[in-house]
């Protein structure tokens, strides 16, 4: 297992929040806190045969493990890495007939391993007092399928309540895999980064060197602050934010950005400050002059979009506003005809930022992109690019009075506030989306603009080593190096769980 904390922090604990990390000097900005190997991993299932199952990487060749047919590996290096750990999995594969559960794939090495006599797991937290009547049951049913997928032998070395104990400290400490482009494609334990706790508004990030995670520093951090990361996705509105932590890790956050008051400046109607993403991710547009206008507070709202809880337009007519209740809606299910009809209903009512706005944006991208459909696809993913700089940046009294979103080029970043730093990889990401769509339309000049911001973003979120910068600098070059680094594949939003979308 590699060194985890290799920049200066130290580990504290209080009584409110467990464990900390603080830094003992100062950390800069895009500096790696920490690095670590998995002590268990494995891949979705829809990743089995996409993926080497050790280093978690694509490769045009994969080679299936001669037992199981299920497993597969990029090399024979890999693969006899990997054996240790697949070894006692593959006789439960080929004894189960229906595949397992990544959940209980996962489980099964950490049991295999050495489970909670396991010296890496032993402090970890497991909140088993916390667990809920519904979530019991889903924990019965994982345990279940854990049973057969063990095998007697196996199980001989646990009673009932270990593997309950087990089960929860793996669900409260385990992390997503992802690649450089934010695509999920499994899970592992981390047991020592594990240690950093949760904001919304985090001064780092979660990026992954193949199958190693890496804690960067998404701001400066100075002597005596606590690192941090967003455990969940940070463009959830803050009451759904709340309750996926509540349910997973069993906590209720208290962080600046949940906590904090309104920042609306009513006279301009320009939103900054701890929380003013989630007023951007509520917002509403004014039916008469199209502006933005924001709840007047949160922090009491699960939606923010009652009528009457809005601040004012300057236009004048924000009293009468009505604003559209929008239904959470599975967009991946959705057709691109259904998914654009979905997003003329939005526009009516809801600000470019607004959450659902979002989503969709994210999701008729991908469509564009899975039916070829290039400038369209350009287009969406513009204009999602230009409603997350807002949420990194803020809105200022001139881009609040804008009624629809820019499609024209991005420009540079101004400072960037702590509170907008959750969204920085996210941000990243789309605009090398962006960069590529263009240079792919035969837009060089657009594309070398748009992949220099790219690379400022994704410096910071995946450092200079990573496949996604490590490129040339000249204008031309950079739109070629756009095409070369970033493939044709499709970058996508984090927390999907989708296959892999190709141009």
């Amino acid at each position: 297992m590699t060194d985890a904390w290799i920049a200066p922090v130290r580990i504290s604990k209080d009584d409110k929040k467990g464990r900390r990390v603080i830094a003992i000097s100062d950390i800069p900005s895009g500096a790696v806190l920490g690095r670590e190997d998995p002590f268990a991993h494995v891949l979705q299932t829809s990743e089995l045969s996409n993926r080497c199952h050790e280093c978690i990487q694509e490769a045009a060749s994969l080679q299936r493990c001669s037992r199981c047919k299920t497993v597969r590996y990029c090399s024979r290096r890999c693969q006899k890495q990997g054996w240790r750990a697949h070894k006692a999995e593959c006789d439960s594969i080929q004894r189960v007939p229906t595949s397992a559960p990544w959940q209980v794939r996962l489980l099964a090495r950490v049991a295999r391993q050495g489970g909670l006599q396991a010296a890496p797991l032993q402090t970890l937290v497991h909140h088993q007092e916390c667990v809920t009547r519904d979530l019991h049951v889903e924990h019965v049913q994982l345990l279940t399928l854990l049973h057969d997928f063990l095998g007697s032998e196996d199980q001989g070395n646990y009673s009932a309540s270990d593997m309950i104990t087990m089960l929860c400290r793996v669900s409260c400490n385990s992390f997503g895999l992802y690649n450089d482009e934010l695509r999920s494609c499994g899970a592992g334990m981390f047991p020592l980064l594990a240690m950093i706790n949760h904001s919304c508004s985090p001064n780092c990030c979660a990026v992954f060197r193949g199958r190693t995670l890496e804690i960067r520093a998404l701001q400066p951090i100075l002597p005596g602050q606590e690192a941090t990361i967003c455990y969940v996705d940070p463009l959830l509105p803050r009451a759904e934010r709340r309750t996926a932590l509540r349910k997973q890790y069993f906590f209720e956050c208290q962080c600046n950005r949940c906590e904090a008051g309104c920042p609306t400046d009513v006279a301009t109607n320009a939103v900054a400050g701890d929380a003013h993403q989630d007023y951007l991710l509520q917002a509403a547009r004014c039916p008469t002059c199209g502006s933005a206008v924001f709840p007047l507070d949160v922090t009491n709202s699960d939606t923010g979009t009652a009528a009457g809880l809005f601040t004012p337009c300057t236009c004048g007519n924000g009293d009468a506003l009505a604003p559209l209740q929008p239904a959470s809606v599975d967009v991946k299910s959705q057709s691109v005809a259904q998914l654009k009809s979905l997003l003329e209903q939005y526009n009516q009512g809801l600000y470019a930022t607004h959450a659902r706005v979002v989503a969709l944006l994210m999701a008729l991208t991908d469509a564009h992109v899975d039916a070829h459909e290039w400038a369209p696809a350009l287009h969406t993913a513009t204009r999602l690019a230009h409603a997350l700089r807002r949420l990194v940046c803020g809105l200022s009294a001139a881009d609040a009075r804008a009624p629809t979103p820019p499609d024209g080029p991005l420009p540079p970043l101004p400072a960037i506030t702590l509170s907008g730093s959750a969204f920085l990889p996210i941000y990243g990401v789309e605009l090398a989306r962006v960069a590529k769509l263009q240079h792919y339309l035969a837009q060089p000049a657009a594309a070398a603009h748009t992949f220099r911001e790219a690379i400022t973003v994704l410096s910071r979120t995946h450092g200079s080593q990573s496949t996604l910068v490590s490129v040339p600098t000249a204008p031309r070059e950079i739109a070629e190096a756009a095409r070369r680094s970033f493939g044709w594949a499709a970058l996508a939003c984090p927390k999907k769980l989708d296959a892999l979308h190709t141009c």
